[in-house]
């Protein structure tokens, strides 16, 4: 089972509150000094957890993300609206993991394999290395450069093990902390009672074939000319999109702060001492 957190500078009552305005989670809040760990629900998906990672980004201009299973983990930072991280592991844990997280079919996941083997040979390269000690360093400027790439080196060991390592070479070991304890399941107890978030239905996007279809027959029986017909159609896919994307990016929207957000204890009511 794949695992997954999220870190951010932003303060605990500052980001629940941004969060559950926005109507983004679900998801358990962890103070630390450095800010604030979240830990999404087991329920989401990692795109849906992506989503957590660029709001918290975009309220303080920086956030991490990480998932890791027994045999493979994966860290990236965000100071842009494009990612970069490493991932540890072997290619075939990578894969594995990488499928977890996502939870996709099976088209999407060969085309998922095909990219991890492909990105894999990237973690041999010099250039891409000292590339991503650069950008991690960039989202978290207390990094240790040094640390970061000797981390970075050890492409084989993966687990929470390495995950941990990665977190106090960037001058996160509270967050390495929570890391293992959500490792050893420390807060599942919490994570299992966060609410299932809303997911988008594939008949939304049933919807839009048919609708297309009466608008084109609409605007022949109202003898409208092509142009006005074809920005009617427009008009009709915009807006099933953007209500498809509403409920992808909202999946929270009305849902109680303290139920799709709460903030728990998994360090014994206590944020780790860094």
């Amino acid at each position: 089972m794949s695992r997954t957190l999220i870190w951010t500078p932003m303060s605990t009552a500052e980001l629940q509150g941004a969060l559950h305005q926005a109507g983004v989670g679900p998801a358990a809040l962890i103070p630390v000094p450095t800010g604030t760990v979240l830990l999404p629900s087991p329920a989401t998906r990692l795109g849906q957890d992506l989503v957590i990672a660029d709001r918290a980004r975009k309220l303080v201009g920086s956030s991490v993300i990480a998932y890791w299973n027994a045999d493979a983990a994966v860290q990236i930072g965000f100071a842009g609206a494009i990612g970069r991280g490493w991932g540890w592991g072997e290619r075939d844990a990578l894969i594995r993991l990488s499928a977890e997280a996502k939870q996709v079919g099976f088209v999407r996941g060969l085309l998922d394999r095909l990219l991890v083997t492909l990105s894999d040979r990237w973690r041999y390269s010099a250039k891409h290395r000292a590339s991503a000690v650069a950008h991690l360093v960039k989202v978290v400027p207390q990094a240790d450069a040094a640390a970061v790439a000797a981390r970075i080196d050890d492409v084989h060991t993966g687990g929470v093990a390495a995950l941990r390592e990665a977190f106090e070479a960037l001058g996160l070991p509270g967050v390495a902390q929570v890391a293992q304890l959500a490792d050893e399941g420390r807060a599942d107890p919490w994570l299992a009672q966060l609410p299932v978030p809303k997911n988008p239905r594939r008949w939304y996007w049933w919807l839009l074939p048919p609708l297309l279809v009466l608008a084109v027959v609409g605007s022949v029986l109202a003898d409208l000319r092509p142009l006005e017909g074809g920005l009617i159609a427009g008009a009709l896919a915009m807006v099933v999109s953007l209500f498809v994307v509403r409920n992808i990016r909202q999946p929270m929207k009305g849902q109680p702060i303290n139920t799709a957000l709460p903030v728990i204890p998994v360090t014994q009511g206590s944020a780790p001492t860094e």
